[in-house]
């Protein structure tokens, strides 16, 4: 220990004392200058906003706080389409009603103007596109930030590609306002030939097969006039860049207007292939539209219309020409559509009429009345709880309040107005329709209505929910 301690003697008496004071003073200005300026940087961040822009009810624009936007609670959160690699996307919805979608984005299932493949956090989806157009030019120049405004908030959300079948997705939102939205794969989303959704401002000229962004669906058709003509404008992408034709021409677009007529409260979406894909539209008044492979007959019921034909225009249902039932709108709308183990491509239609009435098409698994399997389609039937080949019990109102389907046409189950619950079973699967406690001659002929405690009296037995998956159907009385 000695012999170190005089080491360290001599080795403090060979340094330059004078050298270390200059390195040493040195080192803490330094660090005072350092503290200083952090100090001053974060009370600077602390009272600066990080900016957007929202729109008032005057239409004056307000700079705000982003993070205020954001503040409100989630009150839907669900997963996106994703492909047969699993590379998921998310979504959630705020109680406002703005949308936030965050994830894998390989092909603008995201909505979020951009082709990054990946967005790490939640990122407001700017649905109606617009934007603080301080040039007035109608172009989203560099600066000209998003702006948040009511028709940014979302009332319904649907998407493609529960069971991973394909790589193309498919997204739709309905707005508060009532207007419908679309963005992912133009491949299975209707209107792609049509050329004001073929160059689209929501695409990217890089790639032209995928909406990178929502665009509005003109459900009816309406454009803007000039002098009674179509007004027509020079077609951009999402940069502000001009299409162009083969021969360097530019291209021109009509403009669409939003209407009363363009208002949605229903739709279904659903796809098996990236050739069997389709949807229904049901407008605010009723009427009922379908683009896709008419599979089934569900968009064009006449027999004499193929199976295999495919309408990539959104194009009103066309009932068959023995259809003589006058209800033709509706309240509320279900697709059934199963092409999965190995089945046949089953696609059936439910329909909640005006008149309270449910109305079912296509597949014939799930119909009363209907010869199963030899004809395996039915043109429009409606569901008469009162006529005895369509129901067992007739002592009840036909009125129906809500219904629910196995995607795999297991069963079907109904809650007429009093509260009542039928069901009708799938063939391949006996038992599912739940008729245990009183099970009929055959459950997949005729609605039967059903004595849930199995205590012999049916009149007690009411149920306010009903909710069918797979093989599953979960019940509130």
């Amino acid at each position: 220990m000695r012999k170190l301690n005089l080491k360290l003697k001599v080795f403090w008496r060979s340094l330059d004392k004078k050298l270390i004071g200059i390195w040493t003073l040195s080192f803490l200005g330094i660090n005072v200058v350092t503290a200083t300026f952090i100090t001053f940087y974060i009370k600077d961040l602390n009272e600066t906003t990080t900016n957007t822009s929202i729109e008032g009810e005057d239409n004056s624009f307000e700079t705000v706080d982003v993070d205020t936007i954001g503040n409100a609670p989630f009150t839907e959160i669900g997963l996106l389409s994703n492909n047969q690699d699993y590379n998921e996307s998310y979504y959630a919805i705020t109680s406002e009603g703005y949308l936030y979608t965050w994830g894998w984005n390989l092909n603008g299932e995201l909505g979020l103007e951009t082709l990054d493949p990946y967005v790490f956090y939640p990122t407001f989806v700017n649905l109606d596109g617009s934007f603080n157009d301080v040039n007035g030019n109608g172009i989203q120049d560099y600066g000209e930030i998003d702006t948040i405004t009511n028709g940014d908030k979302v009332k319904d959300i649907y998407h493609i590609n529960y069971d991973h079948a394909i790589d193309d997705p498919g997204i739709f939102a309905i707005s508060q306002e009532g207007y419908l939205y679309m963005w992912g794969s133009s491949y299975i989303l209707p209107e792609k030939n049509t050329a004001e959704y073929k160059y689209s401002k929501t695409k990217s000229s890089q790639n032209m097969n995928y909406y990178i962004s929502p665009t509005f669906v003109n459900l009816d058709g309406s454009y803007l006039q000039d002098d009674g003509k179509d007004a027509l404008e020079p077609a951009r992408d999402i940069d502000g860049l001009l299409y162009r034709d083969s021969s360097n021409n530019i291209i021109d677009v009509k403009v669409p207007t939003k209407t009363e007529g363009d208002k949605v409260k229903d739709m279904e979406i659903y796809a098996t292939s990236s050739e069997s894909h389709g949807g229904m539209i049901l407008s605010e008044s009723g009427d009922l539209y379908g683009w896709g492979r008419n599979k089934s007959n569900i968009i064009d019921q006449n027999s004499s219309t193929p199976v295999s034909t495919m309408y990539d225009e959104i194009i009103p249902i066309v009932y068959s020409t023995t259809d003589t039932y006058p209800t033709k709108t509706y309240k509320e709308i279900s697709v059934i559509n199963n092409s999965l183990e190995g089945y046949r491509d089953q696609t059936l239609v439910l329909a909640l009429g005006d008149d309270d009435y449910l109305y079912m098409w296509g597949d014939t698994t799930l119909i009363p009345d209907t010869r199963h399997g030899s004809i395996p389609i039915s043109q429009r039937k409606k569901i008469d709880l009162t006529d005895p080949n369509i129901s067992v019990d007739t002592t009840q109102s036909s009125k129906v309040k809500s219904f629910s389907a196995s995607r795999y046409f297991a069963a079907l189950f109904l809650i007429n107005e009093d509260g009542y619950l039928y069901s009708i079973g799938g063939a391949s699967y006996v038992g599912t329709a739940g008729n245990g406690c009183n099970p009929p001659t055959d459950e997949t002929a005729k609605f039967v209505r059903i004595d849930i405690n199995c205590n012999g009296n049916i009149d007690d037995d009411k149920v306010k929910y009903v909710s069918n998956t797979n093989y599953e159907v979960d019940l509130v009385t």
